[in-house]
Formats: structure tokens, C-alpha cells, sequence
């Protein structure tokens, strides 16, 4: 691919890569001011950060949009001669953190919903229930987090064949995927997030110096 369709190609690239990555981090700055809670606080934690946590699906939403159409073009750009191995390695990552923030987003509507009962939401049942989405949803969640990690391994396996990205970026995939991966048995998913924030930043910054070496190389001819 060369000439002006690649140097769409690669503002696109760009684009939904600084895109994804900015809501992400939004994501991960809401997700965390309202913590890890115990089972049974979850429904006071959200009572008192109700704000919060809408803020943690809207912006998951978003990311995940972003995410998914970041990967799907950055699939195009390492496919020559690895078909089978891009389009697994796309719909892995886009099943999994389409799985992740449909867990989020089902979690924090069914709070909303348990808050809105009235006298009813401080009552044991409301504070029962709050707990058993909230061990659904990280129990989802995990498994969201294991199939994108699979995804990033195989990123980085195309991306390790590949001359457009640099060895050091495919490790972060490899390193980022297998925390992905086994975040489903352990406490590892910090390693995942870190890994995909270096890597949609890392591709985005290598995409625009590609898109800008692609209008010179137009330009000369």
C-alpha cells in the first residue's frame, strides 16, 4: 500500500490509536478513584460515587469503540502474507474488551438501577444482589481480559515478523498479552492495561512519522 491511501491509512491510525488511548486512561483514572470494595460495601461505594462509576462505562465505551477500530487498521498494516494470523489476532483482542466493557457497562446499570429503588436500596437484598453483579463482573471481566491478552500476543508475534514496528514494541504485546492472560488467575491485569496504553501511543507516533514519510516519498515523485 502506498501513495495516498496509505497515507490515509496511517492518519487513521494515528488517529483512533491517540483516540483509544486518552479515553482509556480516562477509563483508568475513573475506575480507580472509586477502588476495589468487598462484596458487600460495593452498593455503598457506589451510593457515594455514583458519578464515578457512570464515568467508568462511559469512557470504557468509548476507549473500546476507539480500540477496536484502532486494531482493525493496525490488522491491514501488518496482514501482508499473515492473513489468517491478523484477523485472529483482531477479532481475539475485539471479542475480549468488547467482552470487558459489556461487563462494566451491564454492572454499572444494574447499580443505577438497585440505587434507584428508594428506601429499598439499603435494604439486604439490594446490598446482596449489587454483590453477586459485582462478582459477575469481575469473573466476565477476566475472561474479556484473557482473550485480548491472546490478541496481544499475536500482535506481537506480526509485529516481531513485521519491518514496520520496532522488536521493542512486539515485547510490550507479548509482555502486556500474557498479563492479560493470566490476569484471569491472579492480579496481573495492571501489566495488561500499562502494555496496551504503550502500545496504541507507541503505534500512533510510529503511524504519524510513517503518514509523514509517505507524503514526502508522494511528494518527490
Amino acid at each position: 500500500m502506498s501513495g495516498p491511501q496509505a497515507d490515509t491509512t496511517w492518519k487513521q491510525l494515528a488517529t483512533f490509536a491517540f483516540l483509544a488511548g486518552s479515553f482509556f486512561i480516562a477509563f483508568i483514572y475513573e475506575n480507580n478513584s472509586w477502588g476495589t470494595p468487598t462484596p458487600d460495601k460495593v452498593l455503598a461505594t457506589f451510593q457515594g460515587n455514583q458519578m464515578s462509576f457512570d464515568l467508568t462505562a462511559i469512557t470504557l465505551g468509548i476507549a473500546t469503540a476507539a480500540g477496536i477500530a484502532f486494531f482493525a487498521i493496525l490488522g491491514t498494516r501488518l496482514r501482508p502474507g499473515n492473513n489468517g494470523l491478523s484477523l485472529a489476532a483482531a477479532i481475539l483482542f475485539s471479542i475480549g474488551i468488547s467482552v470487558f466493557a459489556f461487563s462494566t457497562v451491564i454492572f454499572v446499570a444494574i447499580l443505577n438501577a438497585v440505587a434507584n429503588l428508594g428506601a429499598a436500596a439499603n435494604s439486604t437484598e439490594a446490598i446482596f444482589e449489587a454483590a453477586v453483579w459485582y462478582n459477575a463482573y469481575q469473573t466476565i471481566g477476566y475472561f474479556g481480559e484473557a482473550l485480548s491478552g491472546l490478541g496481544l500476543i499475536l500482535v506481537g508475534s506480526l509485529m516481531w515478523k513485521s519491518k514496520i514496528y520496532p522488536n521493542w514494541l512486539a515485547i510490550v504485546c507479548f509482555i502486556g498479552g500474557i498479563g492479560g492472560f493470566v490476569s484471569i488467575v491472579g492480579v496481573l491485569d495492571i501489566i495488561n492495561g500499562v502494555a496496551l496504553l504503550i502500545l496504541i501511543f507507541g503505534a500512533g507516533v510510529i503511524s504519524i512519522r510513517n503518514r509523514d514519510r509517505s507524503v514526502h516519498s508522494v511528494s518527490l515523485k
